[in-house]
């Protein structure tokens, strides 16, 4: 899957990023439901783990994370108002906590799954 676009993050200090979700957590998973969702989201993140485990041994200096962008208000939930009054947060609010990590990642901090949290603090690591 990756393989087709490893010649476009070629350089040292690049940076790939997997949309993800806290519903992929299989730590994190208390609650139960929604399996084939949350299976799916479980392979994304293996996925992820994978491939900074692999770019990490060929010595390129990719770094690569898993984000979770937390619950989100957008039209693809109903609409804005309706997630927003279930306590999602704004997009712009996720954004700027993605682009927040993708500034901090390193190789040095490749494969980790970080969450941004809906109360608009500061990304932190979460368990896969």
């Amino acid at each position: 899957m990756f393989e087709s676009c490893l010649d476009q993050v070629t350089s040292p200090g690049g940076k790939v990023v997997v949309i993800s979700t806290g519903m992929g957590s299989i730590a994190d998973n208390g609650s139960g439901g929604m399996y084939a969702y949350r299976t799916s989201k479980a392979a994304v993140n293996m996925v992820t783990k994978s491939l900074a485990a692999d770019l990490a041994k060929d010595g390129r200096g990719i770094s690569v994370a898993a984000i979770a962008p937390g619950f989100v208000a957008t039209d693809f939930g109903g609409s804005v108002e309706k997630m927003s009054g279930w306590g999602a947060k704004p997009v712009g609010q996720a954004t700027s906590g993605i682009l927040q990590t993708i500034d901090t990642m390193t190789v040095e901090t490749t494969g980790r799954f970080i969450m941004v949290p809906t109360d608009g603090g500061s990304p932190k690591e979460f368990p896969w």
